[in-house]
């Protein structure tokens, strides 16, 4: 190898950038490591400030003019669709319901001020708990009874703004692992905020610990965390985010890493960062998910589709023993193209429901195989777009083991939540809604080698919704104490620009 070559390495490897065939280290945070605070949920039954319209970031991807500039302008010369593509044919007036597994099904979080919902769950041996902007509860999983309901602010603090964005998961460790990032313009703080229940109750004390967002190992980078992801392997916790300017401007994805360890024992915790992660091409990665990994790996998994469309996703990993730990080379892996998807229609209003766009929502990883979903275009004319939900397998080495365009002509399809069960039956949970339906929640399942059934409405929406956000995601989990039975939270419409929640038993 040339001097050259060796050099321009060296330097990618110092901006954090993986180039073919090179492992590159992360930027370590402060040897010190950061002391938790322990914290109890104290039930607090406010339901937060009805008049706050909780609405970040306005960046890139994600600013109005933006995101209708993709939605309504140059449609893609080429084919939509995945490689697969199948109808659902739960479309008449006479809509199937569906009948939850083991009978259970039961509400969640109601509209709180915040806006959008943002859903997220996490399953234990006995409770279920749920977050969404502003809030967390706490079910007793055979009865669905509130245990508890407690706002952010006295759980997480506010010291950067408040929480939002939630994350969760329940590790078969014994421990529920919550999430939220907060942000202060003014004061250019940024945070990610991490609790670790000490045992699997989740009404029982916390390790909180809060990290500085804004830098990149311990230099400043003026950057807050933006749509994290939660994730983890073995002996690790990630959080991806986009990082965002004070300006709201992006600047670089980062993926950051945690001990396991460390968090659970409520010691001092320090991380690893990989930050400004590129794709195959050169072009900035946005929206990296970590995945959750629901069989045994020494090894994270990452994910990130293109926001804007395409016809490729990206896949990476991180390996080692921390805090020595290495990201691969991007893999590329090519799908049938996609591209943005239109907003959604409801009944009774020309006004639409905010969708989003292609970015990718939570993965999980199973056996050599990454599974996601995300919203998706389809139609050849502007009149006739519709919202459809892209499901994706992807292997290790980078193949397609899946790709399927789920569809439905004239209802729109939106923010999937994904996840299997031991031998890869899949359950998705979605947002629905049509010129004759307002927002709802459904599920459907995909058996092992087979196809999308028939969808069936879990919960169906009874208002409209002009709020000009919806969603953002939805939440599945997986149940410890039962590998028939995967979980789904989402959001319905149940007054004028009110959303609620509801849980539901899912058998795949």
């Amino acid at each position: 190898m040339g001097m050259l070559s060796r050099l321009c390495l060296i330097a990618l490897a110092l901006l954090g950038i993986a180039s073919p065939g090179l492992a590159v280290p992360g930027s370590q945070g402060p040897a010190s490591g950061i002391r938790p605070e322990v914290v109890h949920p104290a039930p607090n039954r406010q339901s937060g400030t009805a008049g706050r319209i909780f609405d970040v970031p306005r960046g890139f991807e994600t600013s109005l003019a933006h995101v209708e500039d993709l939605k309504h302008y140059g449609p893609p010369q080429q084919a939509l669709g995945g490689r697969e593509i199948v109808y659902d044919t739960n479309t008449g007036s006479d809509l199937q319901p569906f009948a939850a597994a083991q009978g259970v099904g039961f509400p969640g979080l109601l509209q709180n001020g915040f806006i959008p919902y943002d859903g997220a769950i996490a399953v234990g041996p006995r409770q279920i708990l749920v977050m969404t902007n502003s809030q967390f509860a706490v079910y007793d999983k055979a009865t669905g009874a509130q245990l508890y309901m407690t706002q952010f602010g006295p759980f997480f603090g506010a010291a950067g703004g408040g929480g939002f964005d939630p994350k969760c998961f329940y590790d078969a460790a014994g421990h529920f692992v919550l999430m939220v990032v907060e942000r202060n313009a003014s004061a250019r703080l940024g945070l990610i905020d991490i609790a670790v229940s000490q045992t699997s109750d989740a009404t029982g004390p916390y390790y909180k610990y809060s990290f500085d967002a804004t830098v990149t190992g311990t230099v400043e980078t003026n950057t807050w965390a933006d749509y994290p992801s939660l994730g983890y392997d073995e002996t690790r916790i990630y959080v991806g985010s986009n990082q965002y300017s004070f300006g709201n401007s992006f600047q670089f994805a980062k993926v950051r890493a945690f001990s396991k360890a460390q968090l659970y024992s409520g010691g001092p915790a320090t991380y690893v960062d990989f930050a400004n992660i590129l794709l195959a091409d050169g072009s900035k990665a946005f929206t990296v998910k970590a995945a959750r990994n629901l069989s045994r790996s020494a090894v994270g998994h990452f994910l990130a589709t293109r926001p804007a469309g395409g016809s490729l996703v990206t896949t990476w990993t991180i390996t080692g023993t921390f805090p020595a730990l290495a990201r691969s080379a991007p893999r590329t892996v090519l799908i049938g193209s996609y591209a943005v998807p239109p907003d959604a229609a409801q009944p009774g209003t020309p006004a639409l429901i905010a969708t989003g766009d292609c970015r990718t929502q939570d993965v999980v990883w199973q056996n050599g195989s990454s599974y996601t979903a995300f919203s998706e275009r389809v139609g050849t004319k502007h009149r006739t777009y519709t919202n459809a939900i892209r499901y994706l397998q992807i292997s290790d080495p980078g193949v397609a083991v899946r790709d399927i365009t789920y569809t439905a002509a004239g209802i729109d399809m939106y923010y999937p939540a994904v996840s299997v069960d031991r031998t890869g039956n899949a359950v998705i949970v979605f947002g629905r809604s049509s010129g004759s339906q307002y927002a709802s929640m459904y599920q459907t399942r995909l058996r092992v080698g087979g196809t999308i059934e028939a969808s069936t409405l879990v919960k169906g929406g009874i208002s409209t919704n002009t709020s000009g956000r919806w969603g953002d995601f939805n939440g599945v989990a997986n149940d410890p104490a039962n590998a028939n039975t995967i979980w789904g939270y989402a959001g319905w419409a149940n007054s004028s620009n009110r959303w609620a929640t509801w849980i539901v038993a899912l058998a795949p």
